[in-house]
């Protein structure tokens, strides 16, 4: 990890240059960290479905549909 990250990291009070993004993202644009956490709501829901279209994708060398389910979620949180 680069200097420059670990003194954003310090300077926001964050544990980890991970950490330090992440919060950086959220207080820069709520709606799309918010739309970040859901994506990866869905892909961790969904994670055998996705994988097993992955897989038949590259099989087919073909674009292939794919079935998910997507909870429902309170728009309105920050």
């Amino acid at each position: 990890c680069h200097w420059p990250a670990r003194m954003a990291a310090r300077m926001v009070g964050a544990p980890a240059v991970w950490d330090a993004g992440a919060q950086l993202m959220q207080s820069d644009s709520p709606e799309a960290w918010n739309a970040l956490v859901r994506a990866a709501d869905i892909q961790r829901d969904n994670r055998d479905a996705i994988d097993a279209c992955q897989k038949s994708a590259a099989t087919s060398r073909q674009p292939v549909r794919c079935t998910v389910r997507i909870r429902a979620v309170n728009l309105t949180r920050g």
